[in-house]
Order: structure tokens, then sequence, then C-alpha cells
């Protein structure tokens, strides 16, 4: 039982708009049709007379040639014949893309009864005016055209005839998976982040610990931290701070939250970035997860004793029986919800699929995280023994070895190439930044640091 890994959006767009995506790729389809003659979309928009004048549209069906040439598609033009006075019409089409996204491309094709038409991108003309008679299909794969967030595609016609302007057109908009965020603090205090694997940015201020997540639900990826004192800081904008009132001890962050432990082991969290909630109880350590399937993150942890419980509510508290002195999250058998897996004081390893019983999984690590390596939706573990080596499981029975240059710590997962496919990254003995994307060749990043942190798992 596996989860599918395609993430599936459904946009209420009057059925004009088809939004769909691979498991490597996110397309997005816009197309004129299947809309009711007269209707006006929100997404599409015809002005007139470089006055910048909405009017309305309607649709006719396209026959003969047109429709043969792109199925699925219908005829559009402005209402009232589309006549206007200056001969010049536009069509804005809208759509939105993440907010970091790579190997962004559009391919677009396009007939009319009209041939003076331009294509513009964000503002930026990228076909000039051409006739259309039959249907060519272009690709822009420049990706400084595109913008993080609302990008509107303009088919313009700037004939001065006085004509309809109809327009029948079919555009695919593709981008892979938003590339994991990479970062790390020095041994100074001094903080970094990395999107490309090559080059380091840094955020003035100092820290001793650091959790990455999209605390704003922005689709992408924020930094909290603690610093030397304890103060709890975040930013949203990778470039100054906003201080969250209080001391924490250990810090975590999942989408839309914070939470963490103060020095009296007591339980805090936040969902605004200004106020903390106390959830009644005491832990040692936490991580945060989607334990439900919901999106909404909640968190497990280990009492002083090594005991085991998490939270569904964010109020109570269930045990799961049994001593771990480590814990990690994921989904371990697709089923779409995060389970849990850890470590034992003798390294013994052990994951549950219900949240009761526990499975050990032949072998022993001293430190674990959980990756999807292969893309089959669901969570593999990946560890470093006591010797040093370091081992992964897709089955969470077989181990198989991952070749190091060194001995490696401080081992951490992510897409960091985004291809939507886990990577794994870690730190040698001097602090220098080494990754993989095969799990058979290591990378050298520039720098060193002292420590590393990333989104995590494309399986959150």
């Amino acid at each position: 039982m596996f989860r599918n890994k395609k993430v599936l959006i459904f946009v209420t767009l009057c059925l004009c708009w088809l939004i769909s995506n691979t498991a490597l790729a996110n397309t997005i389809v816009l197309k004129s049709g299947n809309a009711a003659i007269g209707h006006n979309d929100p997404n599409i928009t015809v002005y007139g007379d470089n006055q910048s004048l909405e009017q309305a549209w309607v649709v006719g069906q396209v026959s003969g040639a047109w429709g043969t040439a792109l199925p699925g598609t219908q005829w559009i033009s402005p209402a009232s014949n589309g006549s206007s006075p200056g001969g010049d019409f536009w069509w804005e089409i809208d759509f939105a893309l993440p907010q970091a996204v790579s190997n962004l491309s559009l391919s677009v094709s396009w007939m009319s009864d009209n041939t003076g038409y331009s294509v513009l991108l964000n503002g930026n003309e990228i076909l000039s005016p051409a006739g259309m008679t039959t249907p060519s299909t272009y690709v822009i794969n420049d990706p400084t055209l595109f913008l993080p967030g609302n990008n509107s595609l303009i088919f313009y016609n700037n004939e001065n005839q006085g004509s309809h302007g109809g327009i029948d057109f079919l555009a695919n908009v593709s981008y892979g998976p938003t590339p994991s965020t990479l970062a790390g603090i020095a041994n100074d205090g001094s903080i970094w982040y990395s999107q490309d694997l090559a080059t380091w940015n840094n955020i003035p201020g100092q820290l001793k610990t650091l959790a990455i997540a999209d605390l704003n639900n922005d689709g992408s990826s924020d930094i909290a931290g603690l610093a030397n004192d304890g103060s709890i800081w975040y930013t949203l904008d990778l470039m100054s701070w906003t201080n969250i009132p209080g001391t924490l001890s250990q810090l975590s962050a999942g989408t839309g939250r914070v939470a963490g432990i103060a020095a009296d082991q007591s339980i805090w969290y936040s969902t605004n970035g200004l106020t903390w909630n106390n959830i009644l109880g005491a832990l040692s350590s936490l991580l945060m997860a989607d334990f439900t399937g919901s999106g909404t993150y909640t968190i497990a942890g280990l009492a002083a004793d090594h005991s085991i419980w998490y939270t569904t509510d964010m109020t109570t508290w269930n045990n799961i029986p049994g001593r771990l002195t480590s814990l990690v999250s994921g989904d371990f058998d697709g089923v779409g919800h995060s389970q849990l897996a850890g470590l034992a004081a003798d390294n013994s390893i052990w994951w549950t699929y219900d949240m009761q019983t526990w499975i050990n999984v032949p072998g022993s690590l001293t430190s674990m995280a959980v990756a999807d390596l292969y893309g089959e939706g669901y969570a593999d573990m990946v560890g470093i023994a006591s010797d040093g080596t370091m081992w992964y499981s897709i089955d969470l029975e077989n181990w198989t070895n991952i070749p190091t240059p060194s001995t490696l710590s401080n081992l951490i997962v992510g897409d960091f190439d985004g291809n939507g496919l886990d990577d794994l990254a870690a730190l040698d003995a001097q602090g220098n930044i080494l990754y993989t994307t095969d799990l058979q060749t290591w990378q050298p990043i520039p720098g060193t640091l002292s420590s590393i942190y990333s989104t995590g798992s494309i399986l959150k």
C-alpha cells in the first residue's frame, strides 16, 4: 500500500483551466475551452484599445482544422463580435508558481484569424507578431522570465483593424520540485544558507541551532533558531530576524508552526510567531510531523526516562510502549501520514506503523534519518553505524552500504538538486560539506560549517 506521489492540484476556474502534475514535474495546463458561451472566467481577462478597459468575452466551439489541430480547446473572442475602434486586443491569462522551483519551461501553441499577435510573459515579448492560421509550438526555457507567485501570459493583437481578435490557445507551464534549502552555522555562530549547492548567503546574526520549515505557508522555506541565551528568532525573508518572546533549550519547526522545550522540560508551541501555548507535560527531546495526513504538524517526543509520546491535537498525549533514545518521523508504508522510527540504547532500530507496535529492523545505527531515495512514495531509512560506515534500507529489512570518502556526521536529507528525489548531505571531521545525489559519489560544497540543516525529506 504505497502513497501516490503525484500531487493533484484542483482549481475551480469554470472548467476553463486544467492543472495536473507528474511525479517529477508539475505541469500547469492553460487552454481556451469548456466554458459556457458568454461566461467570464476570472483568470482570463480581455482588454481593448490600449486603455486597459476590461471587456466581456464569449466562447464558440471550434470546428474544422482548428478543432483538430488543438484538441480539447475552443475559440474565444471578445463579446459583441469583439469589435474595437482601435482594433487592439490582448488576452491576459494568469497563473501562479511556487516561490522556488526548478527546470521552468513554457510550451505554447495557438491559432487565430488575425496575424498581428505578440506573445508576452510577464511583460517580456517572447514572440514577435506572426501569422497563426496553423498552430506552431514555441518553448521558452529562460527562468528569468518567470516570477515566484503570480505570472501573466498575454496574447496581444495590435493589428489596428477593428477586428474581433478571436483566439484558440494551449499552453503548458512545467517546473520541477522546489529544491530543499541547505543551511548551516559556522564556528563563530554566523548563519548561512544555500539553494544551489555552490554559493552561500549570509543571514546577519549569530545562533546556536536552526530549524527549517515553511513557517507562514507561502510555499518557501523559512528559518527559525535559538541564540546562546535561548532567545528564539525566525526569518521569513532570509535577511532579517524577528524575535519570539521567551527562551527555549530545544527547537523544532513544521509547516505553519514552531515548537520547543524550555529549560524545565515544559513544552511550548507557537502558530503566529508572537505568542506561546503550553502543552502540559515534560519532554527531553521532540520533533514535529504530520501524524494524521491533515497537513497539520504536531509533536512527538521522548521523556527523561526515554518513554515515547505523541499528540495529534496539541493537548492530549498518547504513550507508545517502549523506550528509545532518539526519534525520526516518516511515512514508512505509504499511508499518507508520518509514523515514528527510532534507535534504542543498544543502537537497535525500530519503527511503528500504528503508533503502538514496534517492529525491529535488523542491524544497528548510532544516528538515523529518513528519505525517499528512489521516489517510491514512502520513507527509506539511512544512517551511520558505530564504525562510521553509512547505510540505507528501502525495505526496512536489508541494508546497502553508501561509500563515503571519510567518516561523516550530521547526516541530513533534502532534495538539493530539485529532481524530486531525496539526496544526502553531511560534514566531515574538518567541517567540510559534502553531498551525494546518487548514493555513490560525494561532491564538496565550498566552505566549512559546524552544523548543517535542511527542509528535510520530500515526504512531509
